[in-house]
Parts: C-alpha cells; structure tokens; sequence
C-alpha cells in the first residue's frame, strides 16, 4: 500500500475531488463520498468503510479479487478467510484501523470547515463585484473599495492557512498509517503475500 493510497484518506469526506496528481504520485484517482464508504479506485485498489469496518480491495485484469477487511472488533480477514493473530499482529491491526478511522473524521472537519472558507470566499467575491460599482458613486473611491476588501480577504486568508495547518497534521497520520501497514506486511504473513498491500 503506497503513500499516496494512504493519503486518501486525508482527501476524501466532505470533498468529493478527482485528481491526476496526488501526493507525488502520476495516477488517476477517483474519490468519491457516499455516506460512509469511501472509494479510491488507483492502481486497481479501493478503501470501503462499511459498518465499522475498513476494507481494502485490490482487483487486476485476469486475477481475482483479493481483499483484506479489519472488523470494528479488530479481527483481520484475508480473502475472506479470518487470520489467526498473535497479540503483537493483534495490535497492528487495531491500530491501523484506529488511525484510518481518525484520518477520515479529521478529513471530514476539515473538509466542512474548507467549505465555509470557500463559500465565505464566493460571496466576498460578489462583494468585491457589487463594490465595483460604488465606485461611480461620488464620495467612494478605490480607497474606500480596497478598505472595504482588503479587510475580509485578510480574514478568509487567514482561515485557509489555518485549514493548511490541518491539512498537514493529517499528512503525518497518514505517514503514521503507511508505517503500520509497512508492519502487517512484514509481521503478518498472509497480509505479506498479496504483494498489493
């Protein structure tokens, strides 16, 4: 599983966006929000949060599905087949499911707060239009245009760096998950076989 898979996460929720170019990575994603799954469709694999469970399908042409699932309950399932952990594998699993869990909450409050900032930036540009025309007013002049501007774009400037901040926290959680999933596949051996994970 590659970083730029993992940093999905970071991008979904609220957002709904395609994109050609993520995380340094040239492939096509295509994100998509319903409810509560998600779906991540690059290299012929996808996340799905279903009920509690996060699940992890890979598919390529000629070869059949294959798919890891961690239930809500932290048991991990490999094509179906419900693999025998030990405590340390235990571990691992809940804590990857944990995080991907907490990367698509953190994404889903930033992704509601990027949208106020937007619509706050939509109608300051109908402002910036409809102040435009006070200016053939007598007594306004561009003065009085930029002051009356400037103000709330320093404001919703403001917010987006705020949302930037954001938007890095949670790409050192997605760097904390590609280390777990890096661990399931040199700790749990049926994880290490699929070769996709």
């Amino acid at each position: 599983m590659t970083r730029k898979t993992l940093l999905l996460l970071a991008a979904l929720a609220a957002m709904g966006l395609t994109s050609s170019a993520f995380a340094g990575h040239r492939h096509d994603l295509n994100i998509s929000v319903r409810g509560n799954h998600v779906f991540e469709y690059d290299d012929n694999t996808w996340f799905d949060l279903d009920d509690g469970s996060v699940i992890i399908t890979h598919k390529e042409r000629g070869e059949p599905r294959s798919t890891v699932e961690i239930t809500d309950s932290y048991e991990l399932y490999v094509d179906d087949e419900k693999i025998p952990l030990t405590p340390e594998q235990q571990d691992l699993v809940r804590d990857f499911h944990v995080q991907s869990l907490e990367i698509v909450d953190y994404a889903k409050v930033i992704g509601i707060e990027g949208a106020k900032v937007g619509l706050e930036g939509a109608k300051l540009g109908a402002k910036a239009v409809g102040c435009l025309f006070k200016l053939l007013l007598p007594g306004y002049d561009t003065d009085d245009y930029e002051n009356e501007i400037e103000g709330e774009a320093e404001e919703i400037e403001a917010k987006a760096e705020v949302l930037e901040e954001k938007a890095e926290v949670i790409e050192e959680m997605a760097d904390e998950l590609e280390d777990l999933a890096r661990d399931m596949r040199r700790d749990i051996p049926e994880v290490r076989e699929l070769r996709w994970f």
